[in-house]
């Protein structure tokens, strides 16, 4: 089921960046016919002291790793890729515009690319944020991308998977960077866009790509580590980087003197934060505060991101062969092998009702989804009409009856039974019980609603969860 996270921000000097953390050079913000416009620039044109700090608040402010490659908590992403530079870049119209390369061609068959990069690009070290020794050059780009492309392991792999041929910067020339590619990949765009540019001198040092701590992160993005943060004390900053090449390149203006993240972990003091002041934006709004809450809040603007996350509900198995062949058998680990059954597959796919999970467990801000990617990603495949899996309890029943699934857990004779079973054609034992282990992610309230209406529509199957 394709999510829609719900977005609250007071408004004020915040929504003048609602749609990008940094501020184009834009002093007010429109919206309709009227414009809000920032007390905080007259403010600070008549020389007064301002708080420009962009507070945003987490649910939970984890930061177990600062290595791109590695990451898995949204805050760590939060606060990992703005510290960097890429060498393309969206626009707020989503126009694909120049990053690092102030130019970039490629040949009519997309296997030769040539990017010619700014020459005012700064790597900045947070110990030192005016130091302005190291310059990023094409020697740092082959190093990331080449560096990756070495490292299967790491989680941004899908960049890069093999199809580097070779990389090289013109003779005399540091900044005209080319690549050459083994084999057409459609995708390229999104690795231009996506790879963040590490620079060399501080990541070549002999650790593994995807082991290096990269504590404190050194980029030449719009902002830069702050070298003082400790995630345990509830609150990560990041501070504008006064040397960014986008200013004087671009003519752009970050109208933040910093990012912070802060940790809420009770929603009532979020909100409470939220109307006081105390931050800016709270995101992953729940629904019943989205809908119910926040429009009656006079102070408080919402918006709402849709198609933008998945909800996963996966069978997790492997064969025995390939948990043995990876070694995987500490503590008595295993996998059901009842679930790699075609007939098994089918009949979950048959109970989860997503129309259903929308409207009651998301309060109707989503829509069902046929594949891991989202409508909103451009490599989004709509499953023909014909090939999708209707749902229907009632026949997920009866084609596990129809498959020998007739008996309950202690041999009973029973179709209408959960969980249902199966007999062993030779011995007569019972086998195959539809019984499994079931987790969530999360342990809040949205999530168990979300885990009770999945396991009640498998029961209703003969599946128990």
């Amino acid at each position: 089921m394709n999510g829609s996270h719900g977005i609250a921000t007071r408004i004020g000097y915040a929504t003048a960046i609602l749609l990008a953390l940094i501020m184009l050079g834009v002093p007010s913000f429109f919206m309709g016919d009227g414009s809000f416009e920032l007390a905080e620039n007259a403010a600070a044109a008549d020389g007064i002291d301002v708080d420009r700090n962009y507070i945003i608040a987490v649910s939970e402010l984890t930061l177990d790793t600062l290595n791109p490659n590695t990451y898995t908590m949204v805050s760590e992403g939060l606060v990992i890729f703005p510290v960097y530079s890429y060498l393309l870049q969206y626009d707020l119209d989503l126009n694909v515009i120049g990053d690092a390369a102030r130019e970039w061609s490629s040949s009519p068959d997309g296997m030769l690319w040539n990017f010619k990069l700014w020459d005012d690009i700064y790597f900045i070290d947070p110990a030192d944020p005016d130091d302005l020794t190291h310059t990023l050059t094409a020697e740092d780009v082959i190093y990331t991308f080449m560096s990756l492309q070495n490292s299967p392991s790491s989680r941004l792999y899908s960049y890069f998977p093999g199809i580097l041929e070779d990389m090289w910067a013109t003779d005399g020339d540091p900044l005209d960077l080319w690549i050459q590619l083994n084999v057409p990949f459609a995708s390229i765009m999104d690795s231009w866009l996506g790879m963040p540019i590490l620079p060399k001198y501080y990541w070549d040092e002999g650790t593994p790509f995807v082991d290096f701590e990269n504590d404190p992160p050194i980029g030449s993005g719009p902002y830069y580590y702050n070298i003082t943060n400790d995630a345990s004390l509830g609150s990560v900053k990041l501070n504008r980087n006064d040397h960014w090449y986008m200013t004087d390149n671009f003519g752009w203006q970050i109208h933040t003197d910093a990012i912070i993240l802060k940790e809420e972990i009770n929603e009532d003091g979020a909100l409470s934060d939220l109307e006081n002041g105390e931050i800016d934006v709270l995101l992953r709004v729940e629904p019943s505060l989205y809908l119910n809450t926040l429009p009656t809040l006079t102070n408080v603007a919402r918006f709402s991101q849709t198609k933008g996350f998945v909800y996963e509900f996966n069978l997790n198995q492997m064969t025995d062969e390939l948990r043995a062949e990876l070694g995987w058998t500490e503590a008595n680990a295993y996998n059901s092998q009842v679930l790699l059954l075609e007939p098994v597959r089918m009949a979950f796919a048959m109970s989860v009702d997503k129309e259903a999970f929308v409207e009651e467990v998301q309060e109707g801000l989503g829509s069902p989804a046929c594949s891991l990617i989202p409508e909103r990603n451009r490599w989004h495949w709509e499953v023909p009409e014909e090939d999708t899996i209707p749902v229907s309890t009632t026949d997920a029943r009866d084609l596990l009856n129809a498959n020998g699934w007739i008996y309950d857990e202690l041999g009973n004779l029973n179709t209408e039974a959960t969980p249902l079973a199966r007999k062993n054609a030779t011995t007569g034992a019972v086998e195959d019980v539809l019984s499994f282990r079931y987790y969530t992610l999360d342990t809040a309230e949205i999530w168990e609603l979300a885990a009770k209406k999945i396991a009640g529509w498998c029961a209703e199957s003969g599946i128990y969860l």
